[in-house]
């Protein structure tokens, strides 16, 4: 089964023992997966571009050392990568910008560099907006990188808005957003989750959205397994349809911890026998892993 995951924190994880075990481009080629959003990522205390020139360069130097992993840049590069069954590709995704200071030379090296995907804010609030534990919306500076970001198809990320970031988000946005790893409030609630009118209205305007396997949002109890994915995912499915729900684990940064079972990217197949045991179809398991998001993906990578 190829796999196609809106979200990992691949560079980061190496940094973190706990976390390195979760992810890494073995595990990634054992569990097929075809494509990963794989992110740069600076906490709040860190330098934005050292931290992202660190991340560029580790991914960098996977590319050279293993030629079937490639940097998607275009929609082309995508369907190459996924019609060659020995090649993987990363898509370089930026989740947060703390410290981002209106830079835009900078956003445009990225760009050059391969950025192809943003996600505004983190839990904390920056120049673009509010976080996750914040009630700020979108500013003034955060509507031009929006802007920015569609002149070039670079994707935009919802995960990590809080509801008037959302609302403000949508608002100003002109193409189809996407949220990489989240889940259903109305199922767990948390402020990693969202309503089911704020997912009904990113399908509605041709986004995906990605379920992820924090157990923090997947779970409402102490008990935490695959079994929860699972029916999170079928609950997803039954709200939005078959063609609106995709996968983002965001392994490498699970510090609330893992499902019992799907431990590691490696474990994705258990994920797909809880789907056939819930009566999804094979076709309908293949939607989920991987061709809602290739959908997406083609029709708004750059060109």
């Amino acid at each position: 089964m190829n796999v196609i995951d809106l979200h990992q924190d691949i560079a980061g994880a190496r940094l973190h023992p706990l976390l390195d075990i979760q992810t890494d481009f073995a595990q990634l080629e054992k569990a097929n997966t075809k494509i990963v959003f794989a992110t740069g990522f600076a906490l709040p205390d860190e330098t934005l571009e050292a931290v992202i020139a660190k991340d560029f360069a580790f991914y960098n130097e996977q590319c050279a050392k293993s030629p079937s992993w490639k940097f998607i840049k275009t929609a082309e590069d995508l369907k190459s990568v996924m019609s060659d069954p020995s090649a993987h590709g990363i898509i370089f995704h930026i989740e947060g910008f703390p410290g981002f200071a209106g830079d835009w030379q900078l956003l445009e090296q990225w760009y050059r560099q391969g950025l192809r995907s943003a996600g505004l804010v983190w839990n904390e609030d920056n120049l673009l907006g509010g976080g996750t534990n914040s009630n700020i919306g979108l500013t003034e500076i955060g509507r031009e990188f929006i802007a920015w970001c569609e002149e070039r198809n670079i994707l935009i990320d919802l995960a990590h808005a809080n509801p008037t970031m959302f609302k403000d988000c949508v608002a100003a946005a002109k193409k189809p957003l996407f949220i990489s790893h989240g889940g259903l409030d109305s199922l767990v609630p948390s402020k990693r989750n969202y309503t089911n009118e704020q997912l009904k209205e990113v399908v509605a305007q041709g986004g995906v959205c990605g379920i992820f396997l924090a157990k923090s949002s997947m779970s409402a109890g102490e008990a935490f397994s695959v079994e929860d994915i699972a029916k999170h995912i079928k609950a997803a499915v039954d709200l939005l349809g078959e063609d609106a729900v995709a996968l983002g684990t965001d392994f490498g940064g699970m510090i609330s911890g893992t499902p019992q079972g799907l431990s590691s990217i490696s474990d994705i197949e258990n994920l797909w026998n809880e789907l056939k045991i819930l009566g999804f179809t094979s076709g309908q398991i293949e939607k989920i892993a991987f061709l809602n998001a290739q959908g997406y993906l083609e029709t708004n990578l750059p060109r």
